[in-house]
């Protein structure tokens, strides 16, 4: 998204909104988007962090490192 937005002649960042991952994000950006435009938040990358606890029943392995 930075790089994106950081270039002057970038035209189109796709982005996909309707594959199921809402559901697993702490703050998706599909609320955000208006006319077809993404934020830019000062967070790296999209700005979004997974919800740990909608993806515990898929992980096969937790490794403890303490």
């Amino acid at each position: 998204m930075h790089f994106s937005a950081s270039v002057p002649n970038f035209y189109v960042q796709e982005h996909f909104p309707y594959w199921g991952h809402v559901e697993v994000l702490e703050n998706p950006l599909e609320p955000e988007v208006v006319g077809g435009r993404l934020p830019v938040r000062d967070a790296p990358g999209f700005g979004v962090a997974l919800r740990e606890e909608a993806l515990r029943d898929f992980a096969f392995a937790r490794i403890d490192l303490a």
